[in-house]
């Protein structure tokens, strides 16, 4: 019904382009979660190794302001 709404408003010419369109997002969504999973691989390593910083109240305010 969904992808029918979408060729019927013109977004897509066929259930085919529908699909590639979804599979190509998914793809996409993959990669991401991928990347994310590594960079946590990564981060848990560097923390094994005695890698990253105490924090106590006030150094996560001075971070927080410096992400802002």
């Amino acid at each position: 019904m969904l992808v029918k709404r979408a060729i019927d408003s013109g977004r897509f010419s066929d259930d085919e382009e529908a699909v590639r369109e979804a599979l190509a997002l998914w793809a996409a969504r993959q990669r991401r979660r991928f990347e994310i999973l590594a960079a946590l691989d990564e981060a848990e390593a560097s923390l094994d190794c005695g890698g990253g910083r105490s924090t106590i109240e006030n150094s996560m305010r001075v971070l927080a302001e410096d992400v802002k």
